[in-house]
């Protein structure tokens, strides 16, 4: 195991176990078996423990994209499938949850979690509008809101129920969005 995945790997057993705002950087270098030095050449400070600079999950929905674009002839259909598509939650369940509950409890966390889904959204609706799709930039701008708002709801729900896989979570949400258009347009 490599330095860095040494260092979040005693991080999180940390912050479970005593509290993250009671965990310092030099229990986790110790823990890792490393020296200060070695955690602040990975990590700027503990909470960047928490937020990958590799984002794995825009990385996954990038790569969907630029590999279907062009067969797609709905934005909202392309950034879906891109969704359901991630591993990165289900290969990683507990780290997945442990992570969520240490931010939750943090304000500061929250507003950086946040901060990065904007960043991602707007890379995602500039990566579209430069691969020169036929998509308007609303149709893109509102399709990539709307897809990520269904993805932090089906999140949440993937956290609540340990008996479903993220794919089926987006997939029983989007589907419940579907019939709200459905209902919607009847009315």
């Amino acid at each position: 195991m490599k330095s860095k995945e040494k260092l979040q790997t005693a991080a999180m057993s940390l912050f479970m176990s005593q509290g993250y705002d009671q965990t310092t950087i030099k229990e986790i270098a110790a823990l890792a078996g490393v020296t200060e030095r070695t955690f602040f050449r990975q990590f700027k400070d503990k909470a960047d423990v928490l937020f990958e600079r590799d984002n794995p999950l825009y990385q996954e929905v990038s790569t969907y994209i630029d590999e279907n674009y062009e067969e797609s002839s709905s934005i909202i259909n392309l950034l879906m499938h891109s969704l359901k598509k991630v591993k990165v939650f289900d290969q990683n369940r507990n780290r997945t949850m442990m992570r969520s509950k240490i931010i939750e409890e943090h304000p500061d966390l929250i507003e950086r979690e946040l901060l990065k889904m904007q960043e991602m959204k707007e890379c995602i609706c500039n990566q579209v509008v430069i691969l020169k799709t036929k998509f308007e930039i609303i149709e893109i701008e509102l399709a990539v809101g709307v897809a990520f708002q269904i993805f932090e709801l089906a999140f949440q729900q993937w956290l609540k129920n340990e008996e479903i896989d993220f794919s089926s979570s987006m997939e029983m949400v989007w589907e419940k969005y579907q019939q709200l258009i459905i209902e919607a347009e009847n009315s």
